[in-house]
């Protein structure tokens, strides 16, 4: 769930803008770790939710017939993942749940292209790049027990620099508009696919 609201300094339409958004989420989470050696596979699911805030300064600027809105800003994230029991192995792990919350520098370009007409409709296609650098510790350990013992894994996503591309089609009418996205995003090695409706109405 994303919602999110602009305010125009001097008007939606050109200018300098203010971005305020919030998302909450939910998190189904599956491990499966192949030990091999007559270990058999332990395997693993938990559940959570992945809350976070961003505040963004932009401007929009229609230039013939494509309009460029560049911006920066600041995003706070809050992952709540439940601790697990994994079954399967003489050496499945008791996992401690996770409470992360992770801060960063964003920058986005959204380019908008020329409307086409349908009927009442105004169909506008847009690309959107976007950077985000996490600021702080961008490293994420969990922590599992077995016989005793504590074991540390830290995950395989530990780049501070992520990238993201993707492309949307929005439908207005009026005040109203209506639209889907697809993207991808990715940093050092790992990589995700996205996809989104959204709506929206300006007054």
């Amino acid at each position: 769930l994303n919602l999110g609201a602009r305010y125009g300094l001097t008007s939606l339409e050109r200018g300098m803008f203010v971005d305020a958004n919030a998302s909450a989420g939910y998190v189904d989470y599956d491990s499966k770790r192949e030990l091999g050696g007559g270990l058999g596979t332990a395997k693993g699911d938990s559940h959570g939710n992945l809350t976070g805030a961003t505040l963004a300064l932009g401007y929009r600027a229609p230039l013939n017939g494509v309009t460029l809105e560049p911006s920066l800003g600041f995003r706070v994230s809050h992952l709540d993942l439940q601790g697990f029991k994994e079954k399967g192995s003489e050496l499945a792990l008791d996992v401690d749940g996770i409470k992360q919350t992770r801060r960063s520098a964003v920058a986005n370009l959204d380019v908008s292209f020329a409307p086409v007409t349908m009927g009442a409709w105004q169909l506008v296609p847009g690309v959107r790049v976007g950077y985000a650098r996490a600021l702080g510790d961008q490293q994420v350990d969990s922590e599992g027990h077995l016989l005793g013992l504590d074991i540390e894994q830290r995950a395989a996503f530990d780049n501070r620099d992520q990238f993201s591309g993707g492309v949307n089609l929005m439908a207005n009418l009026g005040a109203l508009s209506v639209g889907a996205e697809v993207g991808a995003n990715g940093g050092g090695d790992s990589h995700g696919f996205n996809g989104g409706l959204k709506a929206s109405y300006a007054f």
